[in-house]
C-alpha cells in the first residue's frame, strides 16, 4: 500500500513540476515560445472570424497577455515635409553640380525657413574642392538638428574595414529578430562624403550600385543590408523614420516577416532579403518648391517651409529618376497599414493554472487503476475538456492559458502512468477474478 501512494505522490509532484516549470519558461525558449503562438494563433482563429494578413498579433514581454490589432489603413501626411526641385539653373550654379559654397549657400537658406532637419538625394561628395569651401558647409550642417546624407556603397570580395563614423548611422543589433543572413552584403565605400562626419548626420545607402536590378524587383524596395555583422539602413528607411518621429532604435526587424516602426507606426511586410513587399509605390508627390525660390532679393520673402526639408537632387535626367524613387519609396513606407486598439486576451491567475494541473493529476491517478484500452479513452476524454475550456475561456472571457505547459504536463504524467503502474501499481488481472501478485509483506511495510 505505500509503495501506491509513493507511486501518486510522484505522479502529481512530477506532473505538477512539469506543467509549472514549462509556463516559467514559456517566453525565455525559443521553441516554446513559438509552439505557444502557434497554440493560440490555432485556436483563435477558431473563435473569430480574422484575417491574419491584415491583424497583429502581439505577446508583450510580460507575457501575461495577447494582442490581436488589426491593420488599417496609412496615410501620408504631406504637410510633415517640404520638397525642394534642385534643378540646374545656369544663374545659379556655374557647373552641372552644385559647389561646396554653393550647396553651403543653399543649405543657409533653407535653415532661415526654419526648417531644423534635412535629408539630400545628393551624396555631397567632390573629388577636389577647396577646403575653405568644405569647412562652410561644414559649419552650415552643424546648425541643423538631423542631416540625411546617401553613401555610395558596394560589395567587393574583400571587405573593407568598417569606418567608425559609420556607427552612429547603423541599425541597433537588438531591433533584429530572427535570421539576417539573407540580406544583401555592403562592405566597401564608392565615394567617402567630402563632408566631416559629425553626431547630427546619418548616412544611408541609396542603392546596391551595379547590383541594385537584382534586389530591386518589382514592388520591392531595400531596405537593410549588411556589413558584416552590422545593418546598414536605406535611404528611404531613414527618411520614414525621421518623418514618423521615431529613432532606429524603435525598429523591429523580423526578415522574412516584418519590419515595424515601432509600436503604432507601419507594419512593412519584409521579405528574406530585407527588402519591403508592397503593392504600390506610385504616390503622388507634395508639390516641388524651385530651388529659385530661396534665393529672393530680401530675406523677409524666404517661402515657409516645413520642420524637414528634402532635397531632390534634378540636376540632369538619371539623378532626377534616382531623387524621385528615393523619395516614392519613403513615402510608400509610411504609407503602409498600422496597428488599430488591441483586442486583450488575459492570462488565467496562477492559482485557476494550477487547478487545471490538479485535474490532469486526478485524471491520471484514475488510469493508475485500469488497463491501457481505458487509459487511452481517459486520456481523450481529458484533452477534449482541455479543448473545450480552453475555447470557453478564450470566446466568452478572453481568457487564456498556455497550451504547451499543459501538453508537457499531460506527457509527462501520461509516461509515468505506464511506468509506475508497472513498477508499484498493478493492476487488477480480469482473468476468472484472479490478480497480480501482491507485494510481499517487507513491501507492504
Amino acid at each position: 500500500m505505500l509503495r501506491r501512494w509513493i507511486a501518486r505522490l510522484l505522479l502529481a509532484i512530477l506532473t505538477l513540476e512539469a506543467g509549472l516549470v514549462a509556463g516559467l519558461y514559456l517566453g525565455q525558449i525559443d521553441w516554446l515560445a513559438k509552439g505557444e503562438a502557434l497554440f493560440f494563433r490555432t485556436l483563435l482563429a477558431q473563435t473569430r472570424d480574422i484575417d491574419f494578413d491584415n491583424a497583429l498579433l502581439e505577446n508583450p514581454a510580460s507575457g501575461a497577455e495577447w494582442h490581436l490589432r488589426p491593420l488599417t489603413s496609412g496615410a501620408v501626411d504631406q504637410t510633415a515635409l517640404s520638397l525642394i526641385d534642385l534643378t540646374h539653373r545656369p544663374e545659379l550654379f556655374d557647373g552641372e553640380t552644385p559647389t561646396p559654397a554653393e550647396m553651403a549657400y543653399l543649405l543657409t537658406q533653407v535653415y532661415k525657413t526654419g526648417a531644423r532637419r534635412i535629408a539630400l538625394t545628393t551624396p555631397l561628395a567632390w573629388e577636389q574642392a577647396p577646403e575653405i569651401e568644405l569647412r562652410t558647409l561644414d559649419s552650415v550642417l552643424s546648425s541643423f538638428d538631423q542631416v540625411l546624407l546617401p553613401l555610395e556603397m558596394s560589395e567587393v570580395p574583400r571587405a573593407d574595414q568598417r569606418p567608425d563614423w559609420l556607427r552612429d548611422s547603423l541599425l541597433a543589433p537588438d531591433s533584429l529578430s530572427g535570421d539576417a543572413s539573407g540580406l544583401p552584403l555592403l562592405n566597401t565605400i564608392k565615394r567617402p562624403p567630402s563632408v566631416t562626419p559629425a553626431e547630427q548626420i546619418q548616412f544611408s545607402f541609396p542603392d546596391f550600385g551595379a547590383r541594385d536590378f537584382q534586389y530591386r524587383a518589382e514592388n520591392r524596395i531595400p531596405l537593410i543590408a549588411r556589413w558584416g555583422k552590422d545593418l546598414l539602413p536605406a535611404w528611404p528607411l531613414f527618411l520614414a523614420l525621421h518623418l514618423q518621429d521615431i529613432t532606429a532604435a524603435d525598429l523591429t526587424i523580423d526578415p522574412g516577416n516584418d519590419l515595424r516602426f515601432g509600436a503604432n507606426g507601419p507594419v512593412v511586410p519584409l521579405d528574406d532579403h530585407g527588402s519591403a513587399k508592397l503593392t504600390s509605390k506610385d504616390h503622388t508627390l507634395p508639390p516641388l518648391l524651385p530651388v529659385i525660390d530661396l534665393i529672393p532679393l530680401e530675406d523677409d520673402d524666404l517661402p515657409e517651409l516645413s520642420n524637414t526639408v528634402v532635397i531632390l537632387d534634378r540636376m540632369n535626367e538619371i539623378t532626377a529618376r534616382g531623387s524621385d524613387r528615393m523619395l516614392r519609396e519613403a513615402l510608400a513606407l509610411l504609407a503602409a497599414p498600422r496597428p488599430g486598439p488591441p483586442e486583450v486576451f488575459t492570462r488565467l491567475s496562477l492559482i485557476w493554472e494550477v487547478a487545471i494541473y490538479l485535474e490532469i493529476i486526478i485524471v491520471a491517478i484514475f488510469a493508475l487503476h485500469v488497463r491501457a484500452p481505458l487509459q487511452l479513452l481517459s486520456l481523450i476524454a481529458l484533452t477534449a475538456a482541455l479543448g473545450g475550456l480552453l475555447y470557453y475561456l478564450l470566446h466568452a472571457h478572453q481568457l487564456w492559458t498556455p497550451v504547451t505547459p499543459l501538453l508537457i504536463a499531460t506527457t509527462v504524467a501520461w509516461c509515468l502512468v505506464g511506468y509506475l503502474q508497472q513498477v508499484a501499481h498493478p493492476v487488477l488481472s480480469r482473468g476468472r477474478g484472479e490478480t497480480s501478485p501482491p507485494p510481499n509483506d517487507t513491501e507492504e511495510a
